[in-house]
């Protein structure tokens, strides 16, 4: 039987079989669950645990270390810890492992132990992470994708719009920054991508920054793009599509010859859609089970809590829909970090439009997108 973890009733029952406890997770869900327990019971956790060696980023986080599950005391008590939408693939290998203690955190306990530890105090409000689009179209053109790069007509961030934009993040919450990621859209179509980098550095000279692509245009990259990625000690993080999947050596040589840092993800055999234009979604029940609510975007003086949010103009331009672009103005001087922190959290108009996700095997989309393509209902 599976054990939910949905409350501190759940954790303290967990806490009185005495046992080692590994995360399986060791992304924001991961971080989170160690830092509540560590803060409200005292508790260190023995490790993290991921699948495989590709989904190991770091050694260790805040000094625990990050191994393989197979590595771990099958005695232990495992928590998963990923959003829902993506636990029972985890499940399966834990059971399959011969983990028996299984727990899997919940979506909304989550966001509760977060909301709990910042306003506390006990998680610290410099851990912001956004993403910028620097282009809004892609060269792959995903079925489904919800940044809308298939709705997109080519449009490229200018580096004086996205210099303005670090400028007032760095004024508001320059050292509360973490993480800065780039993508699109597909960034490397991006004629003047070099600037970008410096501009972080400029303003954000020790925050880690990210180039996410699709790896299409990867090995082509020219000499001064390396050279201004090594420099800026930029991670070029790939998603795996399946057009890719025979060039993945070929690709883990190149950057591995050029010196570059590099993460990989899965291969993406399938995606999933969630948009629900009828708007009648209970907000707070998708806020909790949203996967995107940790992609905060920046783009063009606005700041969003989603891609969906953010690129809902899009959305609406091409299929003649109203959702709603609920996000916050940065030209208002009253917003702080502690203000952002609040919107991140808290439902917005927007959650009302997501539904229950729909899957289906990846696909390119081509010519006309037929709305279909794009809603859950």
């Amino acid at each position: 039987m599976i054990k939910k973890i949905d409350s501190y009733e759940s954790i303290q029952e967990l806490l009185l079989e005495n046992r080692d406890i590994v995360l399986y997770g060791a992304g924001n869900y991961g971080i989170t669950m160690k830092d509540f327990l560590k803060k409200n019971y005292n508790i260190d956790i023995s490790g993290f645990a991921v699948s495989n060696d590709i989904d190991i980023k770091s050694e260790t986080i805040d000094e625990i270390y990050v191994k393989k599950l197979s590595q771990y005391d099958k005695e232990s008590i495992l928590i998963i810890t990923v959003s829902e939408q993506h636990q029972a693939p985890l499940l399966n290998n834990a059971y399959e492992m011969g983990f028996s203690r299984v727990h899997i955190l919940l979506n909304e306990f989550y966001r509760y132990m977060k909301s709990a530890l910042i306003e506390n105090r006990l998680l610290p409000l410099e851990k912001l992470n956004f993403e910028v689009h620097i282009t809004e179209h892609c060269n792959l053109n995903c079925k489904g994708c919800y940044h809308f790069s298939p709705l997109s007509e080519p449009d490229f961030l200018s580096v004086e719009e996205f210099n303005c934009d670090m400028e007032r993040m760095a004024f508001i919450c320059k050292e509360k920054v973490s993480s800065i990621t780039l993508l699109g859209g597909e960034p490397l179509l991006h004629p003047d991508i070099i600037s970008f980098f410096k501009v972080i550095r400029e303003y954000f000279p020790d925050c880690r920054v990210k180039l996410l692509t699709n790896g299409i245009l990867l090995r082509w990259i020219p000499e001064k793009l390396i050279r201004a990625i090594r420099e800026t000690n930029t991670i070029v993080k790939m998603t795996l599509y399946p057009p890719l999947k025979e060039q993945i050596d070929d690709i883990v040589e190149f950057m591995r010859t050029k010196k570059i840092r590099f993460e990989l993800s899965k291969i993406v055999d399938e995606f999933w859609t969630q948009i629900n234009i009828n708007g009648d979604s209970d907000p707070k029940k998708m806020l909790n089970r949203c996967v995107n609510s940790d992609c905060v975007v920046l783009k063009r003086g606005r700041i969003a809590k989603c891609p969906i949010s953010m690129n809902s103009n899009v959305f609406n331009n091409y299929f003649g829909t109203e959702i709603p672009q609920d996000i916050l103005d940065l030209s208002d001087k009253s917003i702080t970090s502690e203000s952002m922190h609040k919107y991140f959290f808290d439902p917005i108009s927007t959650c009302a439009y997501c539904g229950l996700e729909k899957y289906y095997e990846w696909e390119q989309t081509s010519g006309k997108v037929d709305v279909s393509e794009m809603i859950c209902m």
